[in-house]
């Protein structure tokens, strides 16, 4: 594999698992919420304001390959 496909492939491998991560609260919010018996939209808003916290805090990757 050439570095331009393997940056390409590591660029759309973290797309794929933050899409994933924004999802999230979404797909267990309901369950959560029926577990915990509290409202499933307030917990769901809290949810996805975490998620979005923490993936801003890790930022973009902090990577400086060198070129050949």
């Amino acid at each position: 594999m050439n570095r331009d496909a393997a940056e390409a492939l590591f660029f759309d491998t973290a797309r794929d698992l933050r899409y994933a991560w924004l999802a999230w609260p979404a797909q267990v919010a309901i369950i959560m919420a029926d577990e915990l018996k509290i409202d499933a939209r307030t917990l769901t808003t809290v949810l996805t304001a975490h998620v979005h916290q923490h993936l801003a805090e890790l930022g973009e990757p902090d990577v400086d390959l060198p070129r050949p």
